[in-house]
């Protein structure tokens, strides 16, 4: 295949073309040249050259056929290669091979193809100037690629993808949160433009934006093979909506997207809504976080009413109360193939439930239902479960209740369900049987790091601790004392007693002056991120995430504020008013 040439962009710059770096090589590195000398097994000779004493190796003479079947024969030495002429990269590698026939059998055990994609990484590190990552080399030859959370210059993205272009061993790429930007989007589509092996794509927190999202989607609906794509977290907003349409309404093979974590509102409703009428073959949507809001919901809705090929639809946390639910009720009697649906923190109240329950008489294919973080009191949980109960038709086997406080009867009546079905139900509290003490939870959780402890109850509240800490740094000193993190802590209610809550404080205060500055929180967040890249490495290998420091915060502290929650049905509510105020959380629009 010849070289091709740079593509001249409108501006008259050149845009990067992939297959331009991998064709030709940078033959005046001296690495390439010493290592050419090494290998090759032929007698040298040594002439004096203007008083230079200088090695120069036997010319060799080669038959070579072109694409055309004429044969030719050419000479080259292995260290004088013209500047002007292109380098064929296969050619090359035949080189390598031709000269490795002379060593030992047992050193000639390699895959040809990965030392053909490390050799391009190593080649596209250095035109670069970036440094290789160690588990990439080893990534490429396994079937799965995971590099997260390691903030990726779009040099270092350019060199994975030329390393991944001829690579056949790697079906899932997972590049998720390392902030890769517009650039590092364009460069893996260009790569995946060659590369069919691979079908599953994550690109979450990776800050693309309209235009990154826009280079995958483009490569999405023209090739057709990608199954999988996460593009969670990318700050679309509303106006952006029209670039995911393709991916639902053209696209044939994509069977699992996420688009979770932007702000798609009522135009991203109206749009997905749209486009899931003409979709037929997608089995799994994520549109969770997205401030749908009623209007948005519901015309999500009507879409789902009319897919008949949607299997899991996620549309936790956005807000769809009583016209949300009753649009999803008129959906759920028309939609026959959805099997799970997750409705958590959709403000869906006894009233809400009772409007949904209408759609669920006449569906008979939803197994999963999830409604934790929902205010539906304890008696709403019991319409739930004896609607389950008593409607033959119903196909629901899971029903997720988290966090909801419930009465004795409920589990009592679980009970004898458990007996004559396969079910399961999570729910919260039991009125009047939980006797652990908050007392015992809340000196366990001092035990642990306290900045661990105060990100992951941001991370449950739907904020983050830097714009909590901003919010409170009414002056712009950068720096807050101690009784202004004490406001601010009682003020989003974390659930913590007073004298915890000194104690959470001291600590933060590492170097004992009365305040903690933004750098000693930003050291903080450096150390928990390395946390929780330890946390994904125990999921993604089945270990118990008890053993690590997030997931024993995150199990201590969700107990903590079920309690809470549980004895006060108005605190979710209490709290989302009250971070909007403080311009944390986005007020409805």
């Amino acid at each position: 295949m010849a070289a091709s040439t740079d593509i001249e962009t409108v501006s008259g710059s050149k845009k990067f073309d992939i297959w331009e770096l991998i064709k030709r090589a940078n033959t005046t590195d001296p690495y390439i040249l010493m290592a050419k000398h090494r290998m090759n097994k032929s007698v040298t000779r040594r002439s004096r050259t203007g008083g230079r004493v200088v090695g120069r190796r036997r010319r060799r003479t080669s038959t070579t056929a072109d694409s055309f079947g004429n044969e030719s024969r050419m000479s080259h030495t292995d260290t004088e290669i013209d500047e002007e002429e292109d380098f064929d990269y296969d050619a090359a590698q035949m080189l390598a091979l031709v000269n490795k026939e002379s060593q030992p059998e047992e050193e000639v055990h390699h895959d040809t193809n990965l030392e053909h994609c490390q050799e391009m990484y190593a080649r596209a590190c250095r035109q670069y100037g970036v440094h290789p990552v160690a588990c990439f080399n080893e990534a490429l030859k396994k079937d799965k690629c995971i590099l997260r959370h390691r903030q990726m210059t779009p040099n270092e993205i350019k060199a994975l993808a030329v390393a991944l272009v001829v690579n056949s061993s790697v079906e899932t790429l997972d590049l998720g949160d390392n902030d890769i930007g517009q650039k590092g989007a364009e460069y893996i589509a260009d790569m995946l433009r060659e590369n069919n092996f691979i079908k599953h794509i994550n690109l979450e927190d990776n800050n693309l934006g309209a235009a990154g999202v826009k280079h995958m989607v483009d490569l999405v609906k023209q090739l057709d093979s990608i199954t999988s794509l996460n593009i969670a977290g990318n700050g679309l907003r509303e106006c952006d909506s029209e670039v995911i349409r393709p991916l639902i309404e053209d696209t044939l093979n994509l069977k699992h997207l996420s688009v979770a974590h932007n702000q798609l509102r009522m135009v991203g409703g109206e749009v997905i809504g749209e486009a899931l009428v003409w979709n037929d073959t997608m089995e799994t949507l994520d549109l969770s976080w997205n401030n749908l809001r009623r209007d948005g919901a519901v015309l999500v809705a009507e879409g789902l009413a009319e897919n008949t090929c949607l299997k899991k639809l996620n549309l936790a946390w956005n807000g769809f109360y009583l016209d949300g639910c009753r649009a999803l009720s008129r959906a759920l009697e028309d939609n026959k193939t959805l099997i799970e649906l997750d409705l958590t923190c959709n403000r869906i109240s006894k009233e809400c439930l009772e409007k949904l329950l209408g759609g669920l008489k006449k569906n008979s294919t939803l197994e999963i239902l999830r409604l934790g973080w929902n205010p539906l009191t304890p008696a709403g949980a019991m319409i739930m479960l004896e609607f389950i109960r008593d409607t033959k038709t119903s196909a629901i086997k899971e029903l997720d209740l988290t966090d909801q406080l419930v009465e004795p009867a409920f589990v009592a009546l679980l009970g004898e369900m458990e007996m004559k079905k396969e079910i399961k139900v999570a729910f919260g509290q039991v009125l009047g049987t939980d006797k652990r003490g908050d007392d015992d939870d809340e000196k366990q959780l001092m035990d642990e790091n306290p900045i661990i402890v105060l990100m992951e109850f941001g991370k449950l509240m739907g904020f983050r601790l830097m714009d909590l800490f901003s919010a409170l740094d009414k002056d712009g000193s950068k720096s807050l004392d101690h009784q202004e993190i004490r406001s601010g802590l009682r003020m989003v209610n974390i659930p913590l007693s007073d004298k915890c809550i000194e104690i959470l404080i001291n600590k933060l205060d590492v170097d004992g002056d009365g305040e903690i500055d933004f750098g000693e929180l930003m050291a903080a967040q450096t150390e928990h991120r390395k946390k929780m890249s330890k946390f994904y490495a125990a999921q993604e290998s089945d270990i118990d995430i008890e053993d690590t420091d997030i997931g024993r915060v995150r199990i201590k502290l969700s107990r903590l504020m079920a309690k809470k929650m549980s004895g006060n049905p108005a605190f979710k509510r209490k709290m989302t008013s009250l971070l909007e105020q403080m311009g944390i959380l986005e007020a409805d629009q």
